[in-house]
């Protein structure tokens, strides 16, 4: 910190800012002017005071120990102008000296308090940071210990046991599961016991077979093992570890894993039970089972010699058509049914003792019948074969498609002894058929890629969504290889595919990349099925390619935006109304304690314990309206802490859910570095307000004794007494307006915000009447080329900037002519394109140089000498009251002679703001 400071000091003291040395040579200039106003006035006049003024303005000077040079130069000053100075004849003696007694008290007095103030002010801003900085490294290791924790209490907690062993199987570590299970406390178990110390006589061969293996492998999988409680019981347990090793690779310790496998046992055994008695059960099943078929044998053996005796006596026409699996039927001439076959009887459900003359009309849809009717009267009447589709209902009530065909049995003369039907089912032909036209139509109207190839690569299909994907029509590319698709450097993976689908594996969403005839890449998922033949062989491959480039793109942008919001230190997370936090990155883990698995799911505002500037739903109304909202919100932290934020949500609408991105910056910090700067401003501005007091008071004392002596000993003195006289009066009056510019000065710096829209001409009337006498003193010609804007601004202040333009271009005029001074509205754009308004003064006087024209609007920065009156602060509070309005103040050359001094006042309010 010492050398920090000492850096500081050398700093500023070799290479001090412009604003210094303006001050230092300001306060050398006036000691200088105040010590021959002091040696030329008699000892009685207390011209001494006006050390007080550069004494003060050494607040301001570049390093600390000026205030105490310029003293104590003030005090030798002082004593050597009471040697310099003449007596008065009318004062004692004493009194000389005992004022300048005072004068060196009061020096040394001042300048210790102004070098105290200062060191406190210097020791309080680096209190703050060096508090700001503690704080930071208490939040951090805070957060760092409680991850160890999480840790620790992961490991010891866990749903599995955990331990290490050595080389000999020495317990190094263990978790407290573990040790629950045996019951032993870990001081019993590490660094002492080993862990074939724990287990059952067979376990431990197990284990002297298995442990060298897992030193020199490194690893070992799902070994049983029976393990010896402190208590006695025996536990059963499934063990899986893994070797860390040194960087020699050799063995370290072991990291093993157990899991209880006691309900498994009891599982295994009860389900070894159930098979025991299940295959008592089947054995005796099965001896009853052969006893019953011995019976059932005998009865087939008698019912079979029955059936061969009636099947001798049937016909063998009814043997043929009943061997027939088609529903028959036959007729007689003239149409009348008079058999119906045991299919037909089957199939429809009819009772045999229904009368056959009913025909079988009945069981033919009903959309169907007049046409069947009217086609079987034509071919009755024609003697000629039918052939037609028809539904015909099953005995379940459900329709199916068939194929009628009649043909007449004809007698040597030709005439019809019989007609002969048969049903032939094809409605599952008739089904196929449609769906395979609706599947065409759906291929066709796909807006995915479908094609279809061979084995061997030639391609067979390809709808209108392939030619739109890859540019190929289908004369161009059917019979074609598919490698015309698939870039050079991925051909082996279509030989995988082929591979893989000979196997009759389907292949679903498989990313990759194909191309286009213009030769452009395509990134596609790929749906990858086999085409199988009749015989369930695969003959072919289907592949549908869907385009999902842009996608990808999508969730590349996507991906990227979520890892810089996770990167990004300042608190950004993102929330729904309904399922509350969704989103929470480690700026919100490093400010508000939280972890993500803490933050997800809960109202930002229950958790943080918001304290909005405005009921929520008003807020959200603003959300909906204008998709975003912006203000300051106090939020407290999980460790109670309360943090002032900068908070900016941005409404995104997307998929029916509407997500709320917040993006915060603590500013608690800036407001209280705000809140102490204010403090000191407003402490520096009385100081200030009493100082200018303080100083003005003795100015006017001397300015009005200085008077007094002119008007009643103006004889007594001669012209070079009354012209110091003179000169004594006009640096009081000159220093009391200097005092007093200082002071708007400092006030344009604090002043209020803009809030008062009021029309130029208004401003410019006021201005008029405040310099009304200047004006008719001059004689100067003032010019408004009218109409003026409408401003937003701070009236005070608006007419005290416009005060000093017109007030400057009255001095400044030709030699031997009146002032000529013109106002106008004027306008232009910023660098963001916004439209800036303000006025323009213009004068005739000589002009300004153009290496002067920015240093004339810097405090104390004149163009011209002492002839003409003025402080040198009238530009620089112009520039002042223009920057705070949002503008700016400069000069430019006028035309024909003189100057154009310009303020504008931000953007105008009454123009739309471009975006």
């Amino acid at each position: 910190m010492a050398i920090a400071e000492n850096e500081a000091l050398w700093s500023s003291t070799c290479d001090p800012s412009p604003r210094g040395r303006a001050i230092v040579s300001l306060i050398a200039v006036s000691i200088g002017v105040i010590f021959f106003l002091d040696a030329m006035t008699p000892l009685g006049v207390p011209v001494w005071v006006l050390y007080l003024i550069p004494l003060t303005l050494t607040y301001q000077a570049p390093v600390t120990w000026i205030p105490y040079l310029t003293a104590g130069v003030c005090a030798t000053l002082t004593l050597l102008c009471l040697a310099l100075s003449d007596p008065m004849t009318s004062m004692p003696s004493w009194m000389p000296l005992m004022n300048r007694a005072a004068a060196l008290g009061m020096f040394a007095v001042i300048a210790h308090l102004i070098v105290q103030y200062r060191g406190a002010t210097e020791r309080l801003i680096q209190t703050a940071a060096l508090d700001a900085e503690h704080k930071a490294l208490q939040l951090k290791e805070g957060l760092l210990l409680k991850n160890a924790q999480d840790v620790q209490d992961l490991y010891d907690h866990a749903p599995c046991g955990y331990h290490s062993l050595n080389s000999q199987g020495m317990f190094v570590g263990i978790n407290q599961t573990e040790l629950d299970w045996l019951g032993y406390q870990k001081d019993e178990v590490v660094g002492i016991m080993r862990f074939q110390d724990l287990l059952t006589p067979e376990s431990v061969e197990l284990f002297h077979q298995q442990f060298p293996r897992f030193i020199e492998r490194g690893v070992v999988r799902d070994l049983e093992f029976e393990v010896r409680c402190k208590d006695g019981t025996l536990l059963p347990i499934l063990l899986s570890a893994t070797a860390i090793k040194d960087p020699d690779g050799r063995f370290i310790a072991s990291r093993s894993t157990l899991v209880d496998i006691t309900e498994r046992r009891k599982a295994d055994a009860a389900l070894r039970q159930s098979h025991q008695t299940l295959e008592v059960l089947v054995k005796e099943r099965t001896a009853a089972l052969e006893d019953t078929n011995q019976r059932l044998e005998q009865e087939l053996a008698q019912r079979n010699l029955i059936h061969q005796a009636l099947i001798a006596s049937e016909s063998r026409f009814r043997e043929l058509i009943e061997s027939l699996p088609l529903p028959i039927w036959t007729c007689l001439p003239d149409g009348t049914c008079d058999y119906l076959s045991p299919q037909w009887m089957n199939y429809t459900g009819r009772s045999a003792d229904e009368p056959f003359s009913t025909g079988c009309l009945q069981h033919v849809h009903p959309e169907d019948r007049p046409r069947i009717t009217e086609q079987w009267r034509d071919a009755v009447a024609r003697t000629q074969p039918l052939d037609a589709e028809l539904r015909f209902q099953r005995a379940d009530g459900l329709y199916r498609w068939f194929h009628a065909h009649a043909a007449p049995i004809l007698d040597r003369d030709g005439r019809v002894l019989k007609w002969v039907g048969t049903y032939t089912d094809t409605h599952d032909r008739k089904q196929g058929q449609e769906v395979q036209a609706r599947l065409a139509a759906i291929v066709e109207s796909s807006s995915d890629a479908v094609i279809s190839k061979s084995l061997d690569g030639r391609i067979l299909t390809w709808n209108k969504s392939a030619e739109l994907m890859f540019g190929y029509s289908g004369e161009d590319i059917i019979g074609q290889s598919i490698s015309l698709l698939i870039p050079p450097d991925r051909q082996l993976e279509e030989t995988s595919l082929i591979e893989l689908i000979k196997t009759g594996t389907r292949v679903q969403q498989y990313e990759t990349i194909r191309k286009r005839k213009d030769g452009s890449s395509i990134q596609v998922s790929l749906t990858v099925s086999p085409i199988v033949d009749a015989n369930g062989l695969v003959n072919a491959v289907s592949t549908i390619a869907r385009d999902i480039t842009a996608r990808k793109q999508i969730e590349e942008m996507m991906t990227q935006q979520r890892r810089l919001i996770e990167l990004s230190y300042e608190p950004i997370f993102a929330w729904e109304l309904d399922q509350g936090i969704v989103e929470w990155n480690r700026g919100c883990e490093q400010l508000y304690g939280y972890t993500r698995s803490e933050a997800l799911g809960h109202s930002s505002n229950l958790l943080l314990q918001s304290r909005l500037p405005a009921p929520l739903s008003t807020i959200q109304a603003e959300l909906e309206r204008t998709g975003g909202w912006t203000g300051e919100i106090h939020h407290r932290t999980k460790d109670g802490r309360d943090v002032l934020v900068a908070s900016r949500w941005g409404l995104l609408n997307t998929n029916g859910r509407s997500l709320v991105l917040e993006t915060n910056r603590d500013i608690t910090q800036l407001r209280q570095s705000e809140t102490m700067i204010l403090k000191k401003n407003k402490d520096l501005e009385t100081l200030l307000y009493v100082t200018s007091h303080d100083l003005k008071e003795p100015l006017r004392a001397i300015e009005s004794f200085s008077v007094l002596i002119q008007e009643r000993y103006a004889n007594r003195l001669d012209e070079k007494g009354q012209d110091f006289l003179r000169r004594i009066v006009r640096a009081t009056q000159r220093l009391d307006q200097l005092l007093t510019d200082i002071l708007d000065l400092s006030r344009a710096q604090r002043m209020d915000p803009p809030v008062d829209d009021i029309d130029a001409e208004q401003l410019m009337h006021e201005v008029l009447r405040r310099l009304e006498r200047r004006i008719k003193e001059t004689g100067a010609r003032i010019t408004i080329r009218s109409p003026l804007p409408r401003l937003r601004v701070n009236t005070t202040w608006a007419i005290q900037g416009i005060y000093n333009l017109v007030a400057n271009a009255l001095k400044f005029a030709s030699a031997g002519q009146a002032p000529d001074v013109e106002i106008a509205p004027h306008s232009g754009m910023d660098l963001e394109g916004n439209e800036l308004i303000g006025l323009v003064v213009r004068d005739r006087g000589p002009g300004v140089a153009p290496e002067q024209r920015d240093r004339i609007f810097e405090l104390f920065r004149r163009a011209v000498g002492r002839e003409i009156e003025g402080t040198g602060a009238g530009l620089a509070i112009v520039r002042q009251v223009a920057e705070r309005h949002g503008g700016r103040a400069w000069v430019e050359p006028r035309e024909g002679g003189g100057s154009e001094f310009f303020i504008t006042f931000g953007v105008n309010q009454s123009s739309p703001r471009k975006v």
